[in-house]
């Protein structure tokens, strides 16, 4: 499940003020260090301080005459004396007088330049729209369309894809349906939230492909992705998304649940775009509207513009009617607290997320708003003290939403930070046990599985898996298997079963490699856990290459730590002929896949 677009990356306005400060002052602020880890804000900023520097070096334009004179004309009628009717006062006017009345040049050199910058930006504005429908356009394979448009839960639809004049692709296609279900509570280690359904698309006579697939009848929504491939498989490519909103008792329109649950669980942007207009045609007023509509193209031209200039007195033409409604559903109520965080407003996305999770604390949005909350805090660096009462709360909230969140990297690290040590022991029992816990290579895993309870939780798991031959999620089916039996070699390594650890890490390799689009034998999965379980064995000459495959890459083990554990067997020469025929496999097996 994805929630929208919102992860836990700082907002586009925070970004744009560390773009403004040196490397040394944005490491002083958690949003500054974040950005220094994260690849995506890293890219983001980078593209600010470009933007910036491409206004900066725009030359001046020198206006006609004609120009000054009606600007020097408006400026005459806006310092006539006014009535003595009170008017708010900027604050963050300093009451320096050199703000106030500017230098004769600069009113001749730098208000060219500014006109043509905002000549640009209306400019771009109004081409946008139509440049992106047709760069989506051209990266589309064709159009694709299901009928009925809003079929009943239940029922059999039929799904089309037209390709496009350039298509080349064989005579057969696969469609994988993610359908969202109501109320479907978790069963051992299954998510029933969701049901997946593969179909098979073969191609007609007028060159169209055909396929179809009955609902599940609790349906509400879902993702439905063609595929050049079987499900599954690694090979194929996104050939492209269809959004499935099912109908009530209207059958000519999507039912406001069916679009909440896509809300929560959009999956691709494509669909995230297609599902803001649905929302611009039968729910104008609804909050999640106005979250999902970031692109122009969702209700017309200058809705890009619109948004931006007027998102606070949306908000608060939204707070007042919402105020005021005593039934708002939890999908509005979770839509004002995440339209709160867009415009900067954590104080109100917090009271938002109280009345969710006291209105509505079944739904799934109360326990990633709350995660947002806590996360926000720590982000404004609010005293622990302050937090750690809250996080109580997070308890009841994963239990009525059945164990799931978006956002369980964040949740664990918000519990980590700010709960006392017993909270923090029974969280990592929980995730274990769910199949979410993820240890850092070497050090992570290590010192949890030193943790009985922990272990076991994570080994129940995995015989679970193992035990199971269906996958739960096809996309990543492949992996799923050789995890399982990855968390056994840990466990087998944790408890001193070296011996073990070996052979359980070459049924991780036999399994990954057998696996039709797999990994294969490139990934290098399993490798830490072989190249510990080789050195508590004393062959620290095989261990060698293991180790040396994740020297690659010096987050995980540089040649430092690897000296440490290698002891008098690590030589510089030594360890790089060891990186270089592990990049040499790797260059081999990637020609072999091609």
């Amino acid at each position: 499940m994805t929630m929208l677009t919102m992860s836990m990356h700082p907002s586009d306005e925070t970004l744009s003020r560390l773009a403004d400060l040196s490397e040394v002052e944005r490491m002083r602020s958690r949003a500054g260090r974040h950005a220094a880890r994260c690849a995506r804000c890293a890219s983001e900023l980078s593209a600010i301080g470009a933007l910036g520097n491409a206004a900066r070096a725009m030359p001046d334009i020198e206006p006609s005459r004609t120009l000054l004179g009606r600007i020097n004309g408006t400026r005459t009628r806006e310092v006539a004396p006014r009535s003595a009717t009170p008017v708010l006062v900027d604050v963050t006017d300093s009451g320096d007088s050199s703000r106030i009345e500017r230098p004769r040049h600069w009113l001749t050199k730098k208000r060219g330049a500014v006109l043509a910058a905002a000549a640009t930006i209306v400019l771009a504005v109004l081409i946008w729209p139509e440049w992106q429908q047709r760069g989506l356009a051209a990266a589309s394979y064709g159009s694709a369309t299901i009928y009925p448009r809003y079929p009943r839960p239940g029922a059999t639809i039929g799904i089309r894809f037209v390709p496009a004049a350039e298509w080349a692709g064989g005579d057969t296609l696969w469609a994988g349906a993610y359908v969202d279900l109501r109320d479907s509570p978790r069963s051992g280690r299954r998510d029933l939230s969701f049901d997946y359904l593969p179909a098979l698309l073969v191609r007609d006579r007028d060159g169209a492909y055909r396929g179809r697939v009955t609902l599940p009848p609790t349906a509400l929504s879902g993702d439905i992705l063609v595929m050049t491939a079987p499900p599954g498989s690694m090979s194929g490519r996104r050939v492209t998304d269809i959004l499935l909103l099912t109908s009530d008792s209207l059958a000519t329109r999507p039912s406001l649940d069916a679009m909440e649950s896509a809300a929560f669980h959009t999956r691709s942007f494509m669909t995230n775009r297609l599902l803001a207009q649905e929302f611009v045609r039968w729910a104008p007023d609804h909050p999640m509207r106005w979250y999902l509509a970031d692109s122009p193209a969702s209700t017309g031209t200058f809705d890009w513009l619109k948004f931006f200039d007027s998102a606070e007195r949306r908000f608060g033409r939204l707070t007042t009617r919402f105020n005021a409604k005593t039934n708002a559903r939890p999908g509005e109520l979770a839509g004002m607290a995440w339209l709160a965080y867009r415009i900067e407003e954590p104080g109100a996305a917090a009271r938002w997320t109280e009345r969710l999770m006291r209105e509505h604390p079944d739904s799934p949005w109360a326990l990633d708003l709350r995660v947002r909350e806590l996360h926000e805090m720590e982000l404004r660096r609010v005293p622990r003290d302050s937090i750690a009462p809250l996080i109580p709360s997070l308890d009841s909230l994963y239990e009525r939403a059945g164990g799931r969140s978006t956002y369980s990297y964040n949740l664990l690290n918000v519990i980590e930070n700010n709960a006392d040590s017993a909270t923090i022991r029974r969280w990592a029992v929980r995730e274990a046990r769910s199949g979410r816990f993820f240890g850092t290579e070497f050090n992570g895993r290590a010192a949890a599985f030193r943790d009985p309870d922990v272990r076991d939780s994570a080994e129940a798991h995995a015989r679970e898996v193992l035990a199971d031959t269906t996958p739960i999620d096809l996309r990543m089916g492949w992996l799923e298997r050789p995890r399982a039996y990855l968390t056994l070699a840990s466990v087998a390594l944790a408890r001193g079963e070296y011996e073990r650890a070996l052979r359980l890490t070459d049924s991780t390799r036999i399994v990954a490699n057998g696996i039709r689009g797999g990994p294969g034998r490139c990934s290098g999965i399993g490798g830490d856990t072989r190249a510990l379980a080789l050195l508590a064995l004393g062959d620290t000459a095989a261990a060698t290459p293991y180790l040396a495959a994740f020297g690659v890459n010096s987050v995980i083990i540089s040649p430092d730590s690897a000296k440490r554990m290698l002891g008098s067997y690590f030589t510089p020469e030594r360890w790089q002929h060891a990186v270089d025929s592990v990049e040499a496999a790797r260059q081999a097996c990637r020609l072999q896949t091609k």
